[in-house]
Formats: C-alpha cells, structure tokens, sequence
C-alpha cells in the first residue's frame, strides 16, 4: 500500500498500526487509507480522498480508481465497491 501511495506522489503524514490507517497528502488531494483484516488471510482495503478542486468533478473517484488499479498489480484483488454518500 506504502509503494502505491509513493507512486501517486504521496506522503504519509501520519500512520497508525493499530486503528490500521494511513493519512496521505498530495499536492491535488488529501487522503486516509484504512485497512482491516476480515480474516487471516485477508484484508479490506478503504480509501476516503479530499480533492482541492473548486468545481465538482469526478478527481476523487479517478484517484480512488487510480488507487486501485495500482494495488491490483500489486497484490491480487479480491472486489471493487465505490460508495457515494
């Protein structure tokens, strides 16, 4: 997840093992990744962004599907959802 981050010229401002989360900055968003394990062998990986665009456009899921995309060659995906509040 580190190496995807870094590819999308990320920096991990804070991490925390226990709750599982990555906050990330970058100069077009600002991100936190959760991951969770549903079982032993394996795990749910969240991604919420924050674009810094004045007029509403779809950045944010292009970064999540970016996101994505890039961890799926990096370790086998399991299923993509992306929810919309």
């Amino acid at each position: 997840t580190l190496e995807v981050l870094k590819s999308m010229k990320a920096v991990v401002k804070s991490s925390d093992s226990e709750r599982g989360e990555i906050i990330v900055d970058a100069s077009d968003f600002t991100g936190t990744v959760s991951i969770t394990a549903t079982s032993y062998t394996e795990v749910a990986v969240d991604i919420i962004v924050m674009t810094f665009n004045i007029l509403p456009s779809a950045k944010g899921k292009k970064i999540i599907e970016q996101f994505y995309d890039l961890l799926d060659k990096k370790v086998p995906l399991k299923g993509i959802a992306l929810h919309r509040r």
